[in-house]
C-alpha cells in the first residue's frame, strides 16, 4: 500500500456532495494520494472533499473537467508523481480497475494507458445513460 502513494489519483468534482465520499473512500482505503479539484461547486463538495486525508482545490468558478484536470495534474506532478490517474467523481469508474490501468506503467511497459468504460458489457452498464 505504501507504493500506491505514489499514485496520485485526480478527480475533478463539480457538485458531487451526493456521491463524493462513496468515490472517495475506495482510493483513499486502497492508499492512493488524491487530489480532488472542485470546479466551483455550490453544493458543498469542497467541503467534504477538504475534511478528507487527501489534496483538495478549488477553481472559484466553473472551468470545466478540462481545466479542472489540468489544475489536478500539475499539483500532482508538482509533488512528485510517479503516475496520475483521471477518475470521474460521480462514482462510474471503479477503483479496482486502477490497479489494471497503471500496471503497464508501473512495469515499464508503458508511458500511457487509456482505459474505457465501453469496451465491456459490465462497465457500459455502469454509465449514468445522460452520460
Amino acid at each position: 500500500m505504501a507504493e500506491n502513494r505514489r499514485i496520485f489519483v485526480v478527480v475533478p468534482a463539480y457538485n458531487e456532495a451526493s456521491a463524493l465520499r462513496t468515490t472517495l473512500d475506495p482510493l483513499l482505503a486502497r492508499g492512493y494520494s488524491v487530489v480532488v479539484v472542485d470546479d466551483g461547486s455550490s453544493d458543498g463538495t469542497f467541503s467534504i472533499a477538504a475534511g478528507l486525508p487527501l489534496h483538495a482545490l478549488r477553481h472559484a468558478v466553473n472551468l470545466g473537467q478540462g481545466a479542472a484536470l489540468e489544475t489536478g495534474t500539475i499539483h500532482a506532478l508538482d509533488r512528485g508523481a510517479e503516475v496520475v490517474v483521471h477518475f470521474d467523481a460521480d462514482g462510474q469508474h471503479a477503483v479496482e480497475d486502477v490497479d489494471a490501468l497503471v500496471s503497464p506503467i508501473l512495469g515499464g511497459e508503458a508511458d500511457v494507458v487509456f482505459g474505457s468504460r465501453f469496451l465491456r458489457a459490465a462497465d457500459r452498464e455502469r454509465v449514468p445513460r445522460l452520460k
